[in-house]
């Protein structure tokens, strides 16, 4: 450990005053930078003997293991990753101070209005009009630099919308920038405008700290990684990952600008010993800081993903009008769906135990719907698992994973 960070967690426990309860370290997290690249070393305890996961090398493992010994290595140097994943956010808020910070406001909310009044004059059709492009482009110029996740991904989603002339989502992502850039204007926004603004715009520090849940002794699978478009080239990289005890399904997200993410390929348990949760749309975005990584999905994961599953088409379409109501411009709801039973008739269709029946979105991706037709056989998925769509007032899915039956048990099948 440097002499810098020591003499700073020497002030941090002074400032803390007299100390409570003695803890265990069992499981650390270290990002470790060697000649200029830095990857994530996690070094744990199990049952008495140190195991560790890498996104680097053995350079890498051996500095984590050397500052763990107390050692002194002029380099590398090695910094904790909460510092480093919070640098990597915009920090552009609703009450920060300052004219410049409320002129930018008000000119990105400016922007926003001009965006959707010239939409609606053009129509959905209209994805080529010159007008509808100098909207973009003026939105583009007052946004923060690097464009916002949130921000560049609505602006995908927009474009899309567009050029499929689909007008239902143009209407509902219009509604929500709308409403974004009322929340701009706010002098005093409340909670839920705050909130938004962070979903759209990022946050760091001090100022998302007030917009999240931290928890902790959590198991999550990731069960899909898909690639979306945004404004930015590269597009976003979303990761879905399942709460194992709750049910509840997180996003992980990064780009070019923001690449900071938790290591370890996909399908993928983690075992989280600390980590964030925003307060946004649905589903809330996760950032892991202390966690285990296991390549290994049993079947006891698969089972419990199973259970967790929503049995009921009529109540997965309620809760998708919830979300997209409580927040039109950023909510991509994500499910997983048990089947009882599989058919092809005109396309691949799963069927609640009631028998309403749950398409899935060929035009969004129909590679992936062609790989899950040939995988599933007649007897239909366990389960299946995807992003939520609707088309025509139609719920669907774009189907990124299924488990179906192998033996007594389950094997998952990654789509996407």
């Amino acid at each position: 450990m440097t002499d810098a960070l020591r003499e700073a967690a020497r002030q941090a426990l002074e400032s803390l005053g007299e100390p409570g309860a003695e803890g265990e370290v069992t499981r650390v997290t270290v990002d470790v930078a060697i000649d200029g690249r830095a990857e994530l070393v996690t070094v744990a305890l199990r049952d008495g003997k140190l195991v560790w996961t890498t996104s680097g090398e053995g350079p890498h493992v051996r500095a984590a293991l050397r500052w763990l010994a107390a050692t002194r290595p002029a380099e590398p140097k090695v910094r904790t990753t909460e510092p480093e994943i919070a640098a990597a956010r915009v920090s552009w808020v609703p009450d920060a101070s300052g004219a410049d910070q409320s002129g930018a406001r008000s000119r990105l909310a400016d922007a926003l209005d001009d965006v959707v009044t010239v939409v609606v004059r053009a129509g959905a059709s209209g994805a080529g009009s010159p007008s509808v492009a100098e909207s973009l482009e003026r939105l583009r110029k007052e946004a923060p630099l690097p464009t916002p996740i949130g921000l560049g991904r609505w602006l995908g989603r927009l474009r899309s919308a567009l050029d499929a002339g689909d007008a239902v989502l143009a209407a509902r992502l219009l509604d929500g920038a709308a409403q974004l850039a009322e929340d701009l204007r706010r002098d005093r926004p409340s909670p839920e405008a705050r909130r938004r603004v962070i979903d759209w715009m990022g946050g760091s520090g001090s100022d998302l700290a007030l917009e999240v849940e931290r928890i902790s002794d959590r198991v999550l699978v990731e069960v899909a990684r898909e690639p979306l478009s945004s404004s930015e080239r590269g597009g976003v990289e979303r990761r879905h990952l399942v709460d194992l005890q709750s049910g509840e399904v997180f996003r992980e997200e990064r780009t070019r600008s923001s690449p900071v993410a938790s290591v370890g390929p996909c399908p993928r348990v983690v075992n989280v010993g600390l980590a964030d949760v925003e307060h946004g749309a649905s589903p809330r975005r996760i950032r892991l800081m202390q966690y285990v990584v296991s390549l290994e999905v049993g079947q006891d994961e698969l089972d419990r993903i199973e259970a967790g599953a929503y049995r009921s088409v009529s109540a997965l379409a309620e809760r998708y009008r919830e979300l997209t109501l409580a927040s039109p411009g950023q909510a991509e709801p994500f499910a997983i769906a048990a089947a009882r039973r599989f058919g092809t008739e005109g396309g691949p269709v799963v069927y609640d135990d009631e028998g309403e029946p749950l398409p899935f979105a060929r035009a969004d991706d129909p590679a992936a719907v062609e790989v899950l037709e040939s995988v599933v056989p007649p007897e239909g998925p366990r389960w299946v698992a995807g992003r939520l769509v609707d088309v025509a007032g139609v719920l669907m899915m774009v189907p990124c994973a299924v488990a179906i039956p192998d033996g007594d048990g389950s094997r998952y099948v990654r789509l996407r």
